[in-house]
């Protein structure tokens, strides 16, 4: 994410989600969801996408996502990211993420983040993101 901040001239702060570089699967983190939302005067509330407390991993739960949905008066469907209820993480996964942009006529090729195929967890993987990039 540093890297791909760096490509466009920013600072890794300019960047809207902050990926944690001190854990191995590269999930966002309480902590620095916290300090960005900060940065922008923001409460944690703010935020579109609320990471659990939680979980070890800082992954976005279906729990989280549901309440955020429902304070802005939307049902989880209406989320543009889709988070899997079936995964104990709550990871994103490929089935869903490619549900969600069948739903909007949308290849997952035309999704600005892509979800890692290869990985168990689901979560977002550097080679992949870099794919998209490219694309």
């Amino acid at each position: 994410t540093r890297r791909q901040a760096a490509s466009r001239g920013q600072t890794h702060s300019d960047r809207l989600l902050h990926v944690d570089r001190h854990t191995a699967t590269g999930c966002f983190t309480w902590t620095d969801t916290r300090r960005q939302a900060a940065s922008r005067g923001q409460t944690h509330s703010d935020r579109l996408l609320h990471v659990d407390r939680h979980t070890a991993t800082g992954c976005f739960t279906w729990t989280d996502t549901r309440r955020q949905a429902a304070s802005r008066g939307q049902t989880h469907g209406d989320r543009l990211l889709h988070v899997d209820r079936h995964t104990a993480t709550g990871c994103f996964t490929w089935t869903d993420t490619r549900r969600q942009a069948a739903s909007r006529g949308q290849t997952h090729g035309d999704r600005l983040l892509h979800v890692g195929r290869h990985t168990a967890t689901g979560c977002f993987t550097w080679a992949d993101t870099q794919r998209q990039a490219a694309s």
